[in-house]
């Protein structure tokens, strides 16, 4: 049952995988397409806007260009402008307008040209070419002559002044003037972008549908920044989103804004607003249909894809898994390779399935390697440990509890089992022979010449009185059958119990050192012979000492001044005789003990090289 929840758990994680991926596709596909679809929609109507506004500049001519005279007027007597002139107010503005002919030269009452018959074909098209002409020249003058009169008006009486501001505001408010205009505009403006009186309307497109705010009025929208733009000259034109309340549904308007000056300086401000409620609603629905289909699309190819991962790769993960987690329960490669067999996968998952199995026979192989290491291990261990124990048993570990001495040693293997050894054994009732010696090597080898030599000594200490004797025989029976030229190091000492009279021979070994009754240790540097074993024939020679009483005789093998520390230090002679020194009088035991522990501490972590083996006698006296 786990088994399968893991799985599921995994198929469901593909499958929400898979499902995000698809949705955040879709959303990043649709904000693109809305993306493309509003900035194509922006440079559409910012090319129709502006066309629009010029035409609607052109068809005013010179109307648009009115002075801050006329501004002022409409704003403080807005009642009085939207009153129709008077036939006696229309003939002070054509008085006006002759005389402001009259100073630039045109003659305003004969602008109109009189019609003339073509008399054949050729001046029918001369008569058009002239008829256009005409027409030009009529507009440059008529314009010139709205232009002076702008100008003249200033200082011509109120009731001139106020008629001619009615006729500008009528024709910048005709629908004539507009009739050009694409009437999908919601707002259309004349407002004034002055700082004193910023968003004045002075004109605005009158009609039954017009959403339009009335003369006279303050446009409902910030037009701050956008003066601000226009005034400064950063741009001619300027589009920008626009919201606020008119009171229909929908508040979101694009504005085309297009600067009018007037005497050389911003004045007003051309504005169209267009809906975009129509436009936001065909937006949606667009993008909702997108939607729809891209998710139909994407759907069907993620069922197709989940479709394909699920037996192209989650199904193979999954044979792959059993296989693994067959082995684990049987540890047999067999059954990952039948499973693997069983697989059709011919990609990367199937080479990983291979590879599967191949490890699966690499780790039996290894295994089965290992458990014979094992057996072969613990075969060699279990005899070590019968070795390590035979060789404890050779030692001698029952120190005799006498009156006229005390004896301890101890002997520390540097592996599992070791090549030095002590020994102390009675000759006779009154003679006690003390034997420590090295072997050369560490291991089984060394312990097996360890024991033969201690079995020898012993052997030929019992018919020999002279440790000369004894270490002569020793390498000679040693030496008569070495093929592996191993050789052991042996100090081999013989006490009278009754004196504390000792009589010793030195094969190679580590000097003693004796402590005299009433004295400190010192080294004692006695003659040195060949290691037994070296060769056949050689000659030893002994010596002879006295221990006095409560004197002490402390034997040990290289491994006590040889024993080294991480540094590569070795302990040396030195600080055996002063850790001995210390405490001088202690028992055997507490002084082999003391100088183990001293060995130990300054050894610190290093491994140990070598065999550690230590004896020590105090003689007491009878």
């Amino acid at each position: 049952m786990k088994a399968k929840k893991k799985n599921r758990r995994l198929l469901f994680q593909v499958e929400v995988t898979t499902v995000f991926c698809f949705i955040l596709a879709i959303v990043s596909i649709s904000i693109i397409a809305y993306k493309e679809r509003n900035d194509a929609f922006l440079e559409d109507k910012n090319e129709l806007m502006s066309r629009d506004i010029s035409n609607v500049i052109s068809d005013a001519g010179e109307f648009w260009k009115v002075p801050k005279w006329a501004f002022d007027l409409a704003e403080t007597n807005t009642d009085e402008v939207e009153k129709n002139n008077t036939n006696e107010e229309y003939e002070l503005i054509r008085e006006l307008f002759v005389r402001a002919g009259k100073d630039i030269g045109i003659d305003y009452e004969n602008l109109i040209p009189t019609d003339t018959e073509p008399s054949s074909e050729t001046d029918e098209e001369e008569s058009i070419e002239d008829a256009e002409a005409e027409l030009d020249l009529l507009d440059k003058n008529y314009n010139r002559v709205i232009e002076q009169a702008l100008k003249k008006a200033e200082n011509e009486p109120y009731e001139v002044r106020l008629a001619l501001v009615r006729s500008i505001y009528s024709v910048l408010s005709s629908k004539y003037l507009f009739k050009n205009l694409n009437m999908d505009y919601s707002h259309v403006y004349f407002v004034d972008i002055r700082p004193e009186t910023r968003g004045f309307i002075f004109a605005s497109l009158i009609g039954e549908e017009s959403k339009n705010q009335e003369y006279g009025t303050k446009v409902d929208f910030d037009i701050n920044e956008i003066s601000e733009m226009l005034i400064s000259g950063q741009e001619d034109t300027v589009y920008e989103y626009i919201g606020f309340d008119d009171g229909t549904e929908g508040n979101e308007y694009y504005a085309a804004f297009k600067c009018i000056e007037s005497e050389g300086k911003p004045v007003g401000a051309f504005c169209l607003l267009y809906d975009l409620k129509d436009e936001l609603k065909s937006l949606r629905s667009r993008m909702e249909t997108l939607l729809r289909i891209g998710t139909f699309f994407f759907l069907m190819i993620g069922f197709a894809l989940v479709f394909f991962l699920y037996f192209a790769v989650l199904k193979p993960l999954l044979k792959i898994k059993e296989s693994v987690a067959a082995y684990m329960d049987t540890k047999d490669s067999r059954s990952v390779t039948k499973i693997v067999k069983e697989m059709r996968s011919r990609n990367e998952i199937g080479v990983l399935a291979e590879d599967i199995s191949e490890l699966a026979i690499e780790i039996d192989r290894y295994t089965n390697e290992n458990v014979k290491l094992a057996e072969e291990k613990q075969r060699v261990s279990t005899e070590l440990d019968l070795a390590s124990k035979i060789q404890t048993s050779m030692l001698s570990t029952d120190f005799p509890q006498r009156e006229e001495f005390e004896i301890f040693a101890s002997m520390t293997p540097a592996k599992e089992v070791g090549g030095d050894f002590y020994d102390f054994f009675f000759i006779d009732e009154s003679h006690l022979g003390l034997a420590i010696a090295d072997v050369s090597g560490k291991g089984v080898p060394a312990s097996l010449f360890m024991m033969i030599s201690e079995i020898l000594i012993r052997e030929f200490a019992k018919t020999e009185i002279s440790p000369k004797e004894v270490l002569e025989k020793l390498n000679s029976r040693i030496s008569e059958n070495n093929p592996n030229d191993m050789f052991v190091t042996v100090w081999f000492g013989i006490m009278d119990i009754s004196t504390g009279h000792v009589t010793a021979a030195n094969a190679g070994h580590e000097y003693p050192i004796i402590k005299k009754a009433d004295g400190n240790f010192e080294l004692f540097k006695d003659k040195h012979g060949l290691v037994v074993g070296a060769m056949e024939g050689i000659r030893y020679r002994e010596y002879e000492f006295e221990i006095e009483k409560n004197g002490v005789l402390f034997l040990y093998t290289d491994g006590a001044p040889e024993a080294t520390d991480e540094e590569n230090k070795l302990f040396g002679t030195d600080r055996m005789i002063e850790t001995l020194n210390r405490d001088p009088n202690l028992p055997p035991e507490m002084l082999v003990n003391t100088m183990k522990e001293s060995i130990d501490e300054f050894v610190g972590e290093a491994p140990q090289f070598d065999d550690l083996t230590m004896l020590c006698i105090k003689y007491n006296g009878k």
